[in-house]
């Protein structure tokens, strides 16, 4: 099974390699990582590991809080394969099937953002109403508490929200929420790729299902 884990460690040589001695001690492999921010002597990286059962997580990430200096800012199963594209292949999708875009997008983005889900909220003046939801979409959602004019994320509790609006044709109005049911916050390198997923699909053609979308015909 595949495991991303989010930890922040002291940016200095062997810390890594550290890391890697100590996870490989549970039989686990580091399959892909991702450096997201640097500074002030640390870094904060997104580890992706192959893990033979589930029974090593937790003992991996006690393992790993345990070192000096490394804090695990989150743990969670991911679908994430090294070398792939999937927001490559979510415009190819959207390309080809226009009128279905914003239905795409909501379906892939979970694989293309890891997260567990995605929807399609309505925001209005008292609340709002899901018009979508991709596998996994809890039922009901939480409200939206204010119409995002930028991508933003809500971190309250476990369950972690990235939110971006849609299309101005929408009152602007229409959000893409994306959700992780535990595990880390949506950084600001994260919402940076969603917002510019969600520009280039839009633009690739989604923007044609929105009054679809939102109208229902």
């Amino acid at each position: 099974m595949l495991i991303h884990i989010r930890i922040s460690l002291p940016d200095k040589p062997g810390a890594l390699g550290q890391i890697g001695q100590l996870t490989g001690s549970y039989g686990a492999d580091i399959v892909s990582m991702q450096v997201l921010t640097r500074m002030k002597g640390r870094a904060l990286d997104d580890l992706y590991l192959a893990v033979p059962d589930r029974q090593r997580v937790g003992a991996i990430a006690d393992a790993l809080q345990s070192v000096q200096g490394v804090r695990v800012h989150g743990v969670r199963d991911s679908a994430h394969v090294p070398g792939a594209h999937p927001d490559l292949d979510l415009l190819g999708h959207v390309l080809r099937n226009p009128d279905r875009g914003l239905h795409t997008l909501t379906d892939m983005a979970p694989i293309v953002f890891t997260t567990d889900w995605a929807a399609l909220q309505l925001a209005g003046d008292v609340g709002s109403t899901t018009l979508y939801g991709s596998a996994d979409c809890p039922d009901p959602l939480p409200l939206l508490k204010t119409i995002p004019h930028r991508p933003v994320r809500d971190d309250a509790g476990e369950l972690k929200l990235a939110m971006v609006p849609l299309h101005p044709e929408s009152g602007g109005r229409l959000v893409l929420v994306i959700g992780r049911d535990r595990g880390p916050a949506f950084h600001p390198i994260e919402l940076a790729h969603l917002n510019t997923v969600v520009e280039l699909t839009m633009a690739a053609g989604a923007e044609a299902s929105t009054r679809t979308a939102v109208h229902g015909g």
